[in-house]
């Protein structure tokens, strides 16, 4: 039982001197590619909201130096601002290397990194490519982050966005409870769903609609966003009848019992 005992003592010691061997030799990397150069970027921008003149300074840099942003970017012991200002260089010249790991960013612990992640790839071109990672970012605990997933989606919606998003109108993280902000992401929502006019939405709203704490304010934005998906697909109305904004609801729910059946 003595020799196990040693055996194991052995065995951690030599594994921990292995550790410490391999933490040293990446911290000796990460400051060997960090240059003083790049270092003053960072300081520079440390205290700073807009990142102009910092993203020329990068441009400056040679290969080996812009290598240090995917370093940077990855890990959590440097400052949100530097991880920030790396990812959206890398993504607006999207190095080979960097795709992986801004969406890797997403699953980051640190909600500001998760935006950072969204608004990357929200700067690309083909933004459809990365519908399936900003959709899953519509279940994300924070709220700035569901919001610029919302933002990100509306640029280039698919039908698989709107069933996604309609589906996220739904959730408890989204419901409404007399705040301003979740009345924001949800008008979102309806923007978007307005915007791509699919009249299988009509079902949505008349669902949500029947909501017994819907804030009046937030009544009347679905209301309108009913009228519109209504009128853009040519669908019978009759205009006398939805003058009254304060009982839009029960308007457009006589409506919807009326002609469901035909949408």
């Amino acid at each position: 039982m003595i020799t196990i005992r040693r055996d194991l003592r052995w065995m951690q010691a030599l594994f921990l001197f292995f550790s410490l061997t391999l933490y040293k030799s990446v911290k000796a990397n990460e400051h060997q590619l960090l240059t003083h150069k790049l270092k003053k970027i960072f300081t520079d921008a440390q205290h700073k909201k807009d990142f102009s003149k910092e993203y020329t300074q990068l441009n400056t840099l040679s290969e080996q130096e812009k290598k240090a942003l995917l370093v940077v970017w990855e890990s959590p012991a440097y400052p949100w601002k530097w991880r920030w200002l790396s990812v959206m260089y890398m993504a607006e010249h999207m190095m080979p290397e960097a795709e992986k790991i801004i969406i890797q960013g997403l699953q980051d612990p640190l909600f500001l990194i998760r935006l950072a992640s969204i608004k990357a790839l929200a700067s690309q071109t083909d933004l459809k490519t990365y519908h399936p990672y900003l959709i899953s970012c519509l279940k994300d605990d924070s709220l700035v982050v569901r919001k610029a997933a919302i933002q990100a989606l509306s640029v280039q919606p698919s039908q698989k966005v709107i069933q996604a998003i309609e589906k996220a109108m739904f959730d408890d993280k989204n419901r409404l409870q007399n705040e301003q902000d979740l009345m924001g992401i949800l008008k979102s929502m309806l923007d978007v769903i307005v915007q791509y006019n699919d009249k299988q939405s009509i079902h949505t709203l008349a669902k949500l609609i029947q909501r017994t704490n819907m804030q009046s304010q937030f009544k009347i934005h679905v209301c309108n966003a009913f009228k519109s998906l209504v009128e853009n697909n040519a669908l019978s109305i009759k205009k006398s009848n939805f003058d009254q904004q304060s009982d839009c609801a029960y308007h457009w729910q006589r409506w919807y019992t009326k002609h469901q059946s035909s949408i």
